[in-house]
Parts: C-alpha cells; sequence; structure tokens
C-alpha cells in the first residue's frame, strides 16, 4: 500500500481495481 505512490496506486486502481 504505503510502499507506492499516490500516482502509481491511481494507474493499478484505474487498469485493476476500476476496471471491473
Amino acid at each position: 500500500m504505503s510502499i507506492y505512490p499516490l500516482s502509481l496506486r491511481h494507474d493499478i486502481c484505474m487498469l485493476y481495481l476500476c476496471s471491473e
């Protein structure tokens, strides 16, 4: 969680989490 920057986490969200 905290290991990744917010911007990167946002990209991951859009690519994986928010994708569904």
